[in-house]
Parts: C-alpha cells; structure tokens; sequence
C-alpha cells in the first residue's frame, strides 16, 4: 500500500446520504417538522445528519439492522444514559412519541440526539492522524479516565447477541486466534480464499501470548472503543463533549486508553507506506498525563495490548464488508493492513524501537 490516500477509500460512505426530502417521513415518530439537512455525515457504517427544523437542530443517525441488535442497540443506550445521570458530557436522546430512543423503519433503526457541547474542530479528519495541538490529546486522556471512572460503577448488562460491527475482547480470551476466527462463519468464507492464512497469524498468536495471561483475568467494564479526536468536540483546547457510542460494548477498561493511542498517535496510513517515524509522541505523552496513573500490571499490559488492540473490530469489520457491503477488496483490506498488519509491525525492528520509547514515556 503505497499511497495512504488511496487507502482511506477503505472508509467511503457505502450507504447513501441522508437527504433533506426523506427526512420527514423518518422523523415522523419524533413529531419533527420541517426539517432541513444543514450537514451530512461522513461515517462509513452509519447515515448521519446535522439539521434543522421547527423545534430546533438536532442530529440524526440511521444504523442498518445488519450491523446492529436490538438488544445491543438498547443496552448501548441506556449506558448512555447512565453517563448522562452521573454528569458525563455526552448529548443526550430525544425520545420518539412512542417513548423509545430509537426506531425500526425499513432496515434502519434511527436515533435523535440533542446537539452536543463545543466546536467540531476534527470535522472531516480521519481516524489515524494526529491530534492538532497536544493540548487536545491531554484533554482526551482526562475524558477518558472519567469515562473509565463512571464505567466501573455502570449497572447495565450487555446481552450476548452478535452485531456486525460489534465491540467485544473475545480474541485476547481465546484459546488460539484461529480458533477465534474460524468460529464466525463470515471470517471462515473469506479465510477459503487464503490458503496461507494460518502462516499469516503467527505475529499475531505471538503477541496474543504476551496479553492473555492478564486478559483472563481483568474484569470487563462499558468502553467507548472509538475514543479519536473526531468523536469530541472541544472549546479553547479543552474537550468538552465525547460523541458517537455506536461501537460502545464491554472489555477490559485499559482498552479505551489503548485504542485512543492507536487511532490518535499511530499514524498507520504512514507507518504502513514504509514511514516508520510517523508516530505523535506529543499526542501520547498529552494523552497518557491526562488519563493520569495506571498499576504496575496496567502499564505492563498497555503495551502487549496496543499491539492486539484492533484484532476483534478488525475481523468483525471484515465480516460486515464481506456480509453487508459484500466488497471483497475492503476485506481484504481489513485484513492484511489492519487487522494482520498493525500486529507485525510492531513486531518488526521499528515497532520494537517505537516499544521502548513507548515504555519510557510510561515510566
């Protein structure tokens, strides 16, 4: 992969945008009237829309039934309400007429939220790119220990049922990532197709090594999963608002930490085109300050655990673009660069340069 903008065509919106004419009807359950598209949303696995109408502005966001439960879309969401209750900025859900924070139309369950606090200074920035001022990645890290904080104490259950993407830490708890793998019938299709899959895993089973004896023992805790710049809103460097719980699930609570420094400061488009010095350390060592003291295990653990960090999302977004988008190449893409190439890279002579600096900066 040698050009990393080509690369990002792997997030290209698949379903169409949200348009002013038909958002009557879909907000027909909200009682919203006239409304008006004033932004569409860029996100690849959602339809999102800023708009206005006569009540006011609001933002709107259209998950296909593929890739999300009921269930799991509900238990979400009253997580989200928790966050809420214990002061937690994040914006809140207008209840439709009938009482619900979403509904179910042709395909979609749809979802209306207040407009959140603060400046949308990541608008149009990818995941993978780095934080515009180090006093951003410091007031993330804050954010995210308080997360982690009112997290700890949440009450609300996570039921098993599957969705497409979905959150979850199962790989880490598995006897073998290829038994992890081969069990969901979308990564065993795909797999047929690569006679040399086994032989790609052995970074990966490697590093799973270094992280499963304390991933079977941490307990899990509500995590964002998706804690980039573009998912806050911010007001003189400080963040003030945190967005976007659609990959919201249950895992160890380091792993929030460990994937805001993957998608903030590891800059892979780069790092993947052969540019090995395209790390933010000023986003780490702001990100790492804010979120403040981690144990002696969490530290140790931090680092095996960036390196496994993307292997549940990766192989669950692989599926959804082979089951959903039915797109063999962003597949393929799921695979070899994120989901087996994050891995070897750190196991490769620059990763293992980027681990020590990463462990002083710990220390």
């Amino acid at each position: 992969m040698s050009d990393p903008n080509e690369a990002l065509r792997v997030v290209d919106t698949f379903w169409p945008p949200l348009e002013s004419a038909e958002l009557e009807d879909i907000l027909e359950p909200w009682s919203l009237r006239n409304p008006r598209v004033l932004r569409q949303g860029g996100r690849p696995l959602t339809r999102t829309a800023l708009f206005q109408c006569d009540q006011g502005e609001f933002f709107v966001k259209q998950r296909a039934t593929a890739t999300v439960s009921e269930a799991t879309l509900t238990a979400q969401h009253a997580f989200m309400s928790e966050l809420i209750s214990a002061g937690f900025p994040t914006p809140e859900l207008r209840h439709s007429q009938s009482g619900r924070t979403f509904e179910h139309r042709e395909g979609f369950f749809t979802e209306v939220q207040h407009l959140a606090e603060g400046l949308d200074l990541y608008a149009g920035r990818h995941t993978w790119q780095p934080f515009l001022d180090p006093l951003h990645a410091l007031s993330v890290g804050e954010l995210a220990r308080k997360l982690r904080s009112i997290s700890e104490a949440s009450a609300v259950a996570l039921p098993s049922s599957p969705g497409v993407p979905g959150t979850s830490f199962q790989a880490a708890r598995a006897p073998s990532i290829q038994e992890f793998l081969f069990s969901r019938k979308g990564l065993r299709e795909f797999l047929s197709g690569r006679p040399k899959w086994k032989e790609e895993l052995n970074g990966i089973e490697s590093a799973m090594d270094q992280i499963r004896p304390w991933a079977m023992t941490v307990p899990d805790t509500w995590v964002h999963s998706d804690l980039q710049a573009n998912n806050f809103l911010f007001e003189q460097d400080q963040a003030v608002s945190v967005i976007d719980f659609h990959l919201a699930g249950r895992a160890p609570a380091l792993f929030d930490l460990a994937v805001a420094l993957d998608r903030n400061c590891l800059l892979w488009l780069d790092i993947l085109s052969g540019n090995d010095e395209a790390i933010d350390y000023a986003g780490i060592e702001g990100l790492i300050s804010g979120y403040g003291r981690l144990s002696i295990e969490e530290s140790l653990a931090l680092e095996h655990l960036l390196a496994v960090c993307q292997v549940d999302f990766a192989a669950s977004l692989l599926e959804y673009y082979w089951h959903v988008e039915k797109n063999p190449d962003r597949a393929t893409w799921s695979w070899e660069v994120y989901l087996v190439g994050h891995t070897n890279w750190y196991l490769s002579e620059p990763g293992q340069r980027f681990s020590q600096t990463f462990r002083r900066i710990l220390t």
